[in-house]
């Protein structure tokens, strides 16, 4: 059973595990609806290009002997897991707020399967926390931010990125696990939020192929 309640260990660092999208359709369609509606977000991924991703594990944090443990498990998990097949599917919102827009995916079973045998193997770490938004069956809910604002999106600026994003399915391969980090204490975005600033080298610290 995870440590969902006790009190994260402080190593100086907290991490999130993601798939970042590689250079191709999908990633190319995340970079346009975000200039499409500008601010935030497609400033970060001007300063940041490889950043559109999606989250598969929200921050957690490890001393030195348990991340090891935990890289060593990745490092087999993508020995042993081939890439799946997602399709990037449309523009949502979440039903609480309009100050998150995003670009939903479907999931093949094999995709679905991944995700799963991830979260499962998440599972086996009794020090590992869990965030509200970790589902700890399926991983969080699939999603690529493309507009973040305190103050919510206009109803018109959100259908113009419907609109653009049409009635299409563009597919992806699932292939990849990110570790990234942070520093405990500051704000864990996944983006740069002003353009211009120069790449966090440890934005992207570990990277896992899945090459079954």
């Amino acid at each position: 059973m995870g440590c969902i309640t006790c009190k994260p260990e402080n190593t100086g660092y907290q991490y999130i595990l993601a798939y970042r999208f590689p250079d191709g359709e999908a990633k190319n369609m995340i970079m346009e609806l975000s200039k499409l509606i500008g601010g935030q977000v497609y400033n970060g991924y001007k300063a940041r290009n490889e950043s559109p991703h999606f989250t598969l594990k929200y921050v957690f944090v490890a001393k030195e002997k348990k991340l090891n443990e935990l890289i060593n498990s990745l490092e087999q998990f993508a020995k042993n897991n081939k890439p799946a097949t997602a399709w990037l599917s449309g523009v949502n919102k979440f039903p609480d707020t309009d100050n998150i827009v995003f670009v939903e995916q479907m999931r093949s079973k094999e995709a679905t399967e991944l995700v799963e045998s991830l979260t499962l193997l998440l599972n086996t770490f009794n020090w590992m926390q869990w965030d509200k938004h970790d589902n700890r069956v399926n991983g969080p809910k699939p999603h690529s931010t493309v507009f973040y604002n305190n103050k919510g999106i206009p109803d018109e600026q959100f259908k113009k990125l419907v609109k653009n994003f049409g009635n299409k399915n563009i597919e992806f391969s699932i292939d990849n696990i990110c570790i990234s980090r942070h520093k405990i204490g500051e704000d864990f975005t996944g983006y740069m939020e002003e353009p211009g600033l120069s790449l966090d080298e440890d934005n992207i610290w570990k990277k896992f192929i899945l090459s079954k």
